[in-house]
């Protein structure tokens, strides 16, 4: 298929797949605000599509890179088309296969290694040399989120041994082990809807330890959340995955930090419980703000957290996506090597498909971007 036809079939399907996302989130609500949830999915998408395609361009041999990715394109046109109406109507029996085959269509997400572990704090919060990153977007950088968990120790448990594979040389490892304590809290503005939810669960993690590169770690050897929307909508679990990387927890001498964990990802309706966003991400890298201290951990910070900060993917994509509108390049015509590149003004390197994506999902629906909008 030449490249323009290529380019040409993403246009359709930018437009129809919105209108689809757009049925699908608001199913998982009870199809409630199909339409106000227009703008939120329009971002997403474009998040998606560029970094979608510098995955391709940076890694052609990814399994989900290859020639049939266009008929994935193709596949979703035809399940796009009735969404929109489905969720208008109220047909949550339609919806619910039009989602899953939806997210069979969805490339992947994958933790991938971007830095060794053994970073200074600064380098990992300033440099954004993150441990892990997503290879997906998981969630908006337009998303928010607004978290207070407070976890007390539980000194009954701190005898406990666990073996882990991420664990230091000693394979059992004695780990203080916290408790959320109630009155914590999530509440996030997100692509997939409004959730105001308590949150339950715990934490374990080995004792904290100076480090010869500068401040004190710890490896987190057990994590579960359970977060329970107080208006009885959807409920969610957040699990560590030790399979999936080396889950840490990075402070200064004040104890103030970063927790950096792989985990499995849970989130469904309540009302209509075959209707879940399980399977869109199974597993993510997530990184929270920490404070610990003798008596507890608190996770989260005193301003709102955007999706990027809380599920990082690659950095140079996080920064053209950061990038003003005037600073995105426009490719002549003549460059017909779809990952052909060209440096932007602050040093993004943005792909040729990558930016055609970009602009054409702008310039679709340009009430949802504001002339700093990136």
């Amino acid at each position: 298929m030449e490249n323009n036809a290529l380019r040409a079939l993403f246009r359709q399907s930018c437009t129809l797949s919105v209108v689809a996302i757009v049925g699908v989130v608001c199913a998982l609500g009870g199809c409630r605000n199909c339409d106000d949830r227009l703008c939120l999915t329009v971002k997403l998408l474009r998040e998606k599509a560029v970094n979608y395609s510098d995955r391709c361009c940076t890694n052609p041999a990814a399994s989900e890179c290859g020639p049939e990715v266009y008929d994935r394109f193709n596949d979703m046109l035809d399940l796009i088309l009735n969404a929109d109406d489905a969720c208008h109507a109220g047909n949550i029996d339609a919806l619910k296969g039009i989602w899953e085959e939806f997210k069979e269509l969805l490339p992947d997400n994958w933790i991938l290694l971007l830095c060794d572990h053994y970073r200074d704090l600064d380098q990992w919060i300033q440099d954004a040399c993150h441990p892990y990153y997503n290879s997906a977007v998981v969630f908006s950088q337009h998303d928010s989120f607004d978290i207070n968990i407070q976890l007390a120790e539980n000194a009954n448990e701190r005898h406990a041994k666990q073996r882990t594979p991420f664990a230091p040389s000693d394979p059992e490892v004695v780990g203080r082990h916290f408790v959320v304590e109630p009155g914590s809290t999530l509440y996030a503005e997100t692509w997939a809807g409004v959730t105001n939810a308590v949150v339950t669960g715990s934490f374990t993690m080995t004792d904290l330890v100076a480090t010869d590169y500068g401040g004190w770690e710890s490896v987190v050897h057990a994590l579960e959340f359970d977060l329970i929307d107080v208006e009885g909508g959807m409920v969610g679990t957040l699990q560590l995955d030790q399979s999936a990387g080396r889950s840490v927890v990075v402070v200064n001498e004040a104890g103030s930090g970063r927790l950096g964990v792989a985990v499995s990802l849970r989130y469904r309706s309540l009302e209509h419980p075959d209707l879940s966003l399980d399977g869109h991400v199974d597993t993510a890298w997530i990184e929270l703000p920490i404070q610990v201290d003798k008596s507890g951990v608190r996770l989260g910070g005193v301003d709102p957290l955007s999706g990027f900060d809380i599920a990082p993917i690659h950095p140079e994509t996080a920064a053209c996506l950061y990038s003003n509108p005037d600073d995105v390049p426009v490719f002549v015509d003549a460059a017909t090597d779809p990952c052909d590149m060209e440096v932007g003004p602050n040093g993004e390197l943005w792909f040729k498909r990558s930016s055609d994506w970009y602009w054409r999902v702008t310039t679709m629906f340009p009430d949802c971007f504001d002339e700093s909008d990136g």
